[in-house]
C-alpha cells in the first residue's frame, strides 16, 4: 500500500476520533449546562417558596403580636380597674371605721399641725441663714475680686466704645466707598463737570474727540508699521534665497555668511557686465534651479539694487 495513502487514512481517522471526542465533549457539556440550570431554575423556585413562606410567618407573627398587646393592654385595663374598686373598698372600710377613732384623729391632726409649724419656723430659719451666707460671700468677692472686676468692666466698656466707634469709621468708609462707585458711574472722569463751564466742557469734549481720532491714527499707523516689517523680513529672506541660488551658480558653497559674500560680489560684477541685460533680462530672469530674481525698487536695508 502506498504510504501516502496510509498517513492520510491514519490523518483522517485521527480527525474522526478528535471531531467526535469533541463533539462528545460538546454534548457532554450542553447536558451538564442544561442539568445545572435545571437545578437553578429548581434552587430558584425554593428560594420564591420559601420567601413566601417567611412574608406568610412574618404576618402571622405580626398579627400574633398584635394580639398579645392588645391583650397586656387589656390586662393592664382589667388590673387598673380591680386596683379602683380594691382602694374604693378600703376607703368605704376605713370610713365606717372612723366614728369611733374620732378623738383619735382629732389629736393627731393637732400634733401634726404642731410638727409643721416647727418645720416651717425651721425654715424660715435656714433661709435666713442662707441670706446671711451668700451676704458674708458676696461682701468677701467684693472685698477680695471688686478691683479686679471694676477693671475687667473698664476694659470692657472700653472695647465696646472703640467697637462702635470701628464700626461707625467702617459703615462712613462704605457709604463713601459706594459714592465715590456712583459718582465713578456717573462721571467716569476726575474732572467735577458740573461746577465746570459749559464752554469748558465743550472744549474738553472736542480735546477728548481729538484725542480718540488721534488714538484710530495711530492703531492705523501702526499697523501700517507692522505691515511695513512684515514685507521688510519678507524681502529679507528673499534675498538671502537668491543669494544662495547666486553662490550656488557661481560654485561656492550654499552657507549663510559666505553665500551673501559670494552672491554681493557676483551682483557687483554682473552689475558692471554690458552682458547683463542679455544674459538675466532687464526685469526677471530663470535661475537654471527655478529661482526668479525681482529687481524691485524697495528693498531691505543692505540688499543690492540691479541697474
Amino acid at each position: 500500500m502506498d504510504p501516502i495513502t496510509v498517513l492520510l487514512t491514519i490523518t483522517t481517522v485521527g480527525f474522526g476520533l478528535f471531531a467526535a471526542n469533541e463533539a462528545k465533549k460538546k454534548k457532554e457539556a450542553r447536558a451538564s449546562k442544561q442539568s445545572m440550570y435545571a437545578e437553578v431554575d429548581a434552587l430558584k423556585g425554593k428560594l420564591e417558596k420559601s420567601r413566601q413562606e417567611l412574608g406568610k410567618t412574618k404576618e402571622s407573627l405580626s398579627q400574633k403580636t398584635k394580639n398579645l398587646d392588645e391583650m397586656r393592654n387589656q390586662a393592664r385595663k382589667k388590673e387598673r380597674r380591680e386596683s379602683k374598686a380594691q382602694q374604693r373598698q378600703e376607703k368605704e372600710a376605713k370610713r365606717q371605721n372612723s366614728g369611733g377613732d374620732h378623738s383619735l384623729m382629732q389629736e393627731e391632726i393637732k400634733n401634726l399641725k404642731g410638727s409643721l409649724s416647727a418645720m416651717e419656723h425651721q425654715v424660715l430659719t435656714m433661709q435666713k441663714e442662707l441670706d446671711e451666707a451668700r451676704s458674708s460671700a458676696n461682701e468677701e468677692a467684693q472685698d477680695k475680686w471688686g478691683a479686679e472686676v471694676s477693671d475687667l468692666k473698664e476694659r470692657l466698656q472700653a472695647a465696646e466704645t472703640q467697637t462702635q466707634t470701628a464700626t461707625e469709621a467702617l459703615e462712613k468708609f462704605k457709604q463713601k466707598v459706594q459714592a465715590d462707585k456712583e459718582h465713578k458711574a456717573k462721571y467716569p472722569t476726575p474732572l467735577d463737570l458740573d461746577n465746570l463751564d459749559k464752554e469748558v466742557v465743550n472744549e474738553l469734549a472736542r480735546y477728548y474727540r481729538k484725542s480718540e481720532h488721534y488714538q484710530r491714527l495711530y492703531n492705523v499707523a501702526e499697523g501700517n508699521v507692522r505691515m511695513a516689517q512684515d514685507r521688510a523680513a519678507d524681502l529679507q529672506r528673499r534675498y538671502r534665497e537668491v543669494c544662495r541660488e547666486l553662490a550656488l551658480v557661481a560654485g561656492a558653497q550654499s552657507q549663510a555668511g559666505d553665500a551673501v559674500a559670494t552672491a554681493e560680489a557676483i551682483v557687483s560684477a554682473v552689475a558692471t557686465d554690458a552682458k547683463h541685460d542679455a544674459r538675466f533680462g532687464s526685469n526677471t530672469s530663470e535661475k537654471p534651479n527655478g529661482v526668479e530674481v525681482s529687481n524691485e525698487k524697495e528693498t531691505p536695508e543692505g540688499l543690492p539694487t540691479n541697474a
